[in-house]
This record gives structure tokens, sequence and C-alpha cells, in this order.
């Protein structure tokens, strides 16, 4: 009588073996330029990158201000701005032409692309739209899909893109300001530990 054979299990690689808790993780590191339609995947975080660089220009805008306000000691400028707007945030009120005051519509209101369609020119007052925010909206939408492109998807690598954007804001305040917005550095120092435990404390789940 032949004995009956169970087959053995397939032999794991050392990269099988290291990708296996990084699966298990939730987020396996991905090669994009080895995905089918990995452009897509990149060019899909590029047009995140342009959405979180048009808030960026927010934040730059109106952290300071907001800052600056809240420092007096009456407040009095600041009670005029909720007065006029009901709130003053970085989400409200909407933003507006610095030029004539007009709330921009969302349609004229989408990162880039709403720039080229307007000719660089408010929709309202025709009066020039500086080129530095549809600039840093570009710069982020390159940077996200270039990163994610080059470096692949992985979740230490994924915590890199809002390193980028809260180092953006906190570099650029300082610069208009001299001034360091505690708030964004707490934020900057958090995302950078986090990442750094990520990389040195999960086993498998930075795979270069």
């Amino acid at each position: 009588m032949s004995k009956c054979t169970v087959p053995s299990a397939p032999m794991l690689t050392s990269r099988h073996k290291m990708l296996v808790p990084s699966i298990l993780a939730g987020v396996p590191d991905m090669d994009l330029s080895t995905v089918p339609n990995g452009w897509i995947i990149a060019l899909w975080f590029g047009v995140v990158g342009m959405c979180v660089g048009s808030f960026a220009n927010v934040v730059v805008y109106r952290l300071p201000i907001i800052r600056k306000l809240g420092d007096q000691a009456d407040g009095q400028k600041l009670q005029e701005l909720i007065a006029k707007h009901g709130k003053f945030n970085l989400s409200l009120p909407r933003s507006s032409c610095p030029c004539c005051g007009t709330k921009i519509k969302a349609l004229h209101n989408i990162p880039v692309l709403s720039w080229i369609l307007l000719r660089g020119k408010c929709a309202s007052c025709a009066k020039p739209i500086p080129i530095k925010y549809p600039a840093v909206e570009l710069l982020f939408g390159i940077a996200f899909a270039a990163y994610v492109w080059s470096d692949g998807l992985s979740v230490a690598g994924l915590i890199t893109l809002p390193v980028m954007a809260i180092g953006f804001c906190l570099f650029t305040i300082f610069l208009q300001t001299r001034r360091i917005v505690k708030s964004l550095a707490f934020a900057y120092v958090g995302a950078v530990v986090l990442q750094l435990i990520i990389i040195n404390f999960v086993p498998g789940i930075y795979v270069s």
C-alpha cells in the first residue's frame, strides 16, 4: 500500500516574510512601476497633492492672522472679523478675492485648473490672481505624484506626505513672520516621530 503524502508548504523567501506583516497591517508595500496602470494611482495622488497645496495656501495666509489677532489683549480686530464673517478660522469664512472681496465659488476654486480657465484673473473684478497660489498647488501635486511613483506605497511612506505639507507651512510662515507656530511645530514633530517608530519598530512595514 502506497503511503499518502501531504504536499509541503511552499518556501517563503526573505522578501515574502517581510511583506507578510506589511499586508497584515493593511497597506502592503507597492512599487507602482510594476503595477498595471500604476500611473493612474500616481496621478490620483497628484490631484490629492494639489488639493493639499490649496489648503496649505489657506493655512499660510490665515494662521498668522489668527495668531496675531489672538495675541491682542482686547481682541478687537478678531471680534470685528467674527462679527463680519460669523467665524474666522482655517475653514470659515470661504475664500474671497483680496481685491474686490467677492466670495470665490467652488467652481472657481479648483486647484490649478480654475486659475488656468480664468486666465489668472478674478471672475468678478478681473484683477490678476497671484501666481504663487497655483504654483504652490502644482508643486504639491508634482511632489505627491513623484514621491509615490518613486518610493511606492507603504504606511511609513504615506506619512511622509503630511510631513511634507506641515513642514512647508511651518517653514513658509517662519520666512514671512520670523515666528514659529507651535501647533504646526508640534504636529510636524509628532508626524516625524510616528514615521520613525513605524520604520524602526514595526517589522516588515517598510521595505525598500
